[in-house]
């Protein structure tokens, strides 16, 4: 019914104090026990503090004290009130949202209420009804001549508003500030200001801040974060500055960007020039050592008191679907900044836009200002934790688990991986029945993508480091992995370079002791596994992790961020020659060189028989569709290689309706072999070429092919939709020696186990009501 978030002398209790305070109401007229009732400062957290047994009567009020020393006896809860804006929620024993409110930045000794049906600032009235005598007026932002934005000239700025406006420039606070007189402000560089309106006998209006960008020429997207320089920046406790207690050594502990304290801020986010969000945030110093010891450090912006739940616009290109996010992490490259400054963002980016099956973090290359400064090329992440599960799958906070590097949990708990890893570790995977059961509980697709990422561009601070897994609680929900930190791969250092051996390593480094290297030990002694990840392996490194197209994809991205790298290595050390010519230059040298060692230390570690370099093509490539092992549809001619020991599998069709498939033909080591399956499994050999051969289609003609394939008959229909008919097959004399009713018919090869008949000739035929066409067939024996 009231709050009173920052309580002088509206309120005091039985120790003289005086506390926050929250004002439940009973509106009915039947007195209501509260025992199981929720009060909480968190929607997603809703059950922070349970009331007792104690009950409220029919149109009484109840006073709770919100100030943290979570107290029953005494109605005190275990959180307190944030005085720069807060929510509050109620929810039923059944944890049906009862009420909810969002409370904004009041003033000390003033409520925020209910008062015939609106929300209203009040003069505090705890234990009474409010009334519209309490209501105070807050005044409205005054209006700046001037929006914010980009401009090439000087910038002359006039204001309107009711009440005095105050203002300061590149500051979020109410201290020390200017008045604004009724003369033009004039701003001839890059400035945010910060206003807001006041009058005797009115509540201030709120604070707005604008960014004035004033020449400059960005490319990227720009974020400008502004709040109270002190928080931010001042020696004593800015969370940006080393401060009185940080030690002389790295990382400098105890110096201020090790605080976890909240500060807040107003950010706003300009695409192509234009505005097109903006909120208030909690701002955090964010990472861990390279990333807080970095000059350029990292941090977020979380969603909570000082806002909505979440803010509600797309930051990430590559994840059009996720409209809101709870955190914004703004990231400096960690263990990668000043070097090619991309490592992370771009993996993950590249991970996201090809739809690999990772989860992976969403990036978005931006230029950073704090208080209206440059601050430099930063990336727009999110953050690896329950909301990124949360906000990416939609489900509810309560409903899974999140695990840090072996059973550390962020969120949930970990008792369900340690039960997997454990039988996956301690059964014997050549049994199927056993790889079926590990196949419910881990998701098998997407933990080969995500060990060949890591292990394939050699992220050698994981597993130890950089791990995080999840899992659904309800049925059916399979543990899967979340990439991120993949900033010292791909030869940020000389021991993450590309004939760096990291799979051996990882295999034998740990004696079994660390639960994902042993999953992936054990998963790979099942056949069906081993096959699926040594062909996606080699999938990925033929296609976008090869040479051509990786390089191509790394191109993309240095060319969006060249443009802003000069200014970044104005601002920071290193240099932008450095950049270009060393540490982007690496990385397209391990593009180049990493697909050899990679199959190499594959099969020598799995002994997978040796390479196979192989060629596939087709008599028609421009009609044809050829998918192979995970790919869907391979450009044409396709080389890559493979492995001599794990049977690859093809699948031939025809975009063009006047090609049938006819057979496979395999040359190789002077032998020439052919199949007839349209999808077949191959056992190849280097220098194999593979070629799919397609016929012109009989015209008039429902059978088009009908071959003969150990005890397989193949046989081909011109059908576009599946159909129902009977199969049947004549003697010679015509008796019918076999009959299929009702057998379903696809578009395209069709298979039949014939059943075992004499040598000779036959009449092989299929019929329904709309047609009856036969086929001549001879069986040999």
């Amino acid at each position: 019914n009231e709050v009173c978030s920052s309580n002088d002398e509206s309120y005091i209790d039985n120790n003289g104090d005086s506390p926050d305070w929250i004002e439940l109401y009973n509106n009915t007229d039947t007195a209501i026990p509260l025992d199981g009732y929720y009060i909480s400062d968190n929607l997603d957290y809703s059950y922070k503090w349970r009331m007792p047994n104690v009950i409220i009567g029919a149109g009484e009020f109840l006073i709770i004290i919100a100030d943290g020393q979570d107290n029953a006896d005494e109605l005190r809860t275990s959180f307190k009130l944030a005085k720069l804006g807060e929510e509050v929620t109620l929810k039923s024993p059944d944890k049906e949202l009862v009420d909810h409110m969002i409370i904004p930045q009041l003033k000390s000794d003033i409520s925020y209420g209910r008062v015939n049906g609106n929300i209203e600032y009040l003069t505090p009235s705890p234990l009474a009804s409010n009334n519209v005598a309490d209501i105070q007026i807050r005044l409205d932002i005054p209006t700046p001549t001037i929006a914010g934005g980009i401009y090439q000239n000087n910038i002359i700025l006039d204001f309107t508003s009711l009440g005095e406006v105050h203002y300061k420039f590149n500051n979020r606070s109410k201290k020390d500030e200017y008045i604004y007189s009724g003369e033009s402000i004039t701003l001839t560089e890059t400035t945010v200001i910060c206003y807001w309106a006041d009058a005797d006998g009115y509540l201030d209006s709120p604070i707005q801040c604008e960014t004035y960008f004033i020449d400059v020429d960005h490319s990227l997207p720009l974020l400008s974060v502004v709040g109270d320089s002190i928080d931010l920046f001042s020696f004593e406790e800015g969370l940006f500055e080393f401060g009185p207690n940080a030690e002389e050594e790295w990382p400098h502990w105890g110096a201020n960007f090790w605080n976890d304290d909240e500060k807040p801020v107003h950010f706003q986010y300009y695409v192509e020039g234009k505005i097109v969000y903006e909120e208030d945030a909690a701002l955090q110093i964010h990472g861990g050592r390279e990333s807080r010891t970095s000059p350029m450090r990292s941090f977020r912006m979380v969603a909570n008191q000082y806002a909505d739940q979440r803010f509600e616009y797309p930051f990430y290109g590559s994840k059009p679907d996720l409209q809101a996010v709870k955190k914004i992490v703004v990231r400096n490259a960690s263990g990668d900044f000043n070097a090619a400054h991309l490592r992370d963002g771009f993996l993950s980016k590249l991970a996201t836009t090809h739809r690999l099956d990772i989860d992976a973090l969403g990036y978005e290359p931006v230029i950073c200002y704090l208080n209206g400064s440059y601050f430099g090329v930063m990336g727009l992440r999110e953050k690896a934790d329950e909301y990124f599960i949360n906000q990416n799958y939609g489900l509810d906070l309560n409903t899974f688990s999140v695990v840090d590097v072996d059973t550390a949990v962020v969120h949930g708990s970990s008792s369900d991986f340690v039960e997997m890893h454990d039988f996956i570790w301690g059964s014997d995977m050549t049994d199927n029945s056993n790889f079926e059961k590990a196949e419910t509980l881990l998701d098998i697709n997407s933990f080969i993508d995500y060990f060949i990422m890591e292990l394939g561009l050699n992220n050698k601070a994981w597993p130890q480091h950089n791990i995080r897994f999840w899992k659904s609680d309800t049925e059916g929900g399979k543990w899967r992995y979340i990439m991120y930190d993949m900033d010292i791969a791909m030869y940020r250092w000389p021991w993450t370079k590309y004939n760096q051996d990291l799979l051996g390593l990882k295999m034998v480094e740990y004696l079994d002791t660390n639960k994902h290297v042993n999953i992936l030990k054990s998963l790979m002694d099942n056949k069906s596994f081993r096959q699926q990840y040594s062909n996606r392996h080699q999938d990925l490194f033929n296609t976008l992790l090869g040479e051509i197209q990786f390089a191509k994809e790394l191109d993309k991205m240095v060319n969006i961020l060249d443009p802003e790298m000069h200014r970044q290595f104005e601002t920071y050390p290193g240099t932008y020659y450095d950049w270009i010519n060393y540490y982007i230059d690496r990385m397209h040298i391990y593009i180049q060189e990493r697909p050899y060692y990679a199959r190499l230390f594959m099969d020598e570690y799995f002994q997978l028989g040796g390479e196979a370099g192989i060629t596939i093509t087709s008599s028609h490539p421009d009609d044809t569709n050829i998918s192979l092992n995970s790919l869907d549809e391979i450009t044409l001619p396709f080389q890559g290689y493979y492995f001599q020991d794990i049977p690859i599998e093809l699948s031939a069709t025809s975009n063009n309706s006047d090609l049938v498939f006819d057979h496979w033909k395999i040359e190789g080591g002077g032998i020439t072999s052919y199949s007839y399956r349209n999808q077949d499994e191959f056992s190849v050999n280097d220098g194999d070429k593979i070629k799919a051969i397609f016929v012109t289609k009989k015209e008039n003609s429902l059978i088009q092919k009908v071959i003969i394939h150990g005890n397989d008959l193949l046989y081909t229909v011109d059908l576009i939709n599946d159909a129902k008919a009977t199969v049947n097959i004549y003697s010679s004399n015509g008796s019918k020696v076999y009959q299929q009713k009702n057998s379903t018919l696809s578009p395209g090869q069709n298979v039949l186990y014939l059943p075992e008949l004499a040598a000779g000739y036959y009449i092989f035929n299929i019929a329904n009501d709309n047609f009856d066409q036969s086929y001549p067939i001879t069986i040999v024996q």
